[in-house]
């Protein structure tokens, strides 16, 4: 069930990517941000042992669809699982959310240093 739940995705995205796709159109494909080990309201206490599971699990799914816009779809892509996983002390107090004062920080960084770069 698992391989056909990843295969699903895999297309899924693949159809949305390909549907918004225009002429003279930038897209900016962000990745989703990690969340702490002890991270509190993704689980209920009868399930918290599948937490190191689905940090994995969001690890393996950023690094696939970025890969699949940027290589593929030639989108750009702003990886904030890698921008913000060492900044633990800009995240709320229930590991998941992130102060959102830090991400526009963070993108506008990422974005002037992109076209300067370009």
């Amino acid at each position: 069930m698992k391989k056909h739940r990843e295969k699903d995705y895999a297309q899924l995205l693949e159809e949305c990517f390909r549907s918004i796709i225009q002429a003279q159109t930038i897209v900016i494909w962000l990745t989703a941000t990690p969340f702490s080990k002890d991270a509190r309201g993704i689980l209920d206490e009868t399930r918290s042992e599948k937490k190191n599971f689905l940090r994995i699990r969001i690890f393996r799914i950023n690094t696939f669809s970025s890969e699949l816009a940027k290589n593929i779809y030639i989108f750009q892509v702003i990886d904030l699982h890698y921008l913000v996983r060492k900044r633990i002390q800009h995240r709320y107090k229930d590991g998941m959310h992130e102060f959102i004062l830090k991400f526009q920080h963070i993108l506008l960084l990422k974005i002037n240093f992109d076209m300067i770069e370009n």
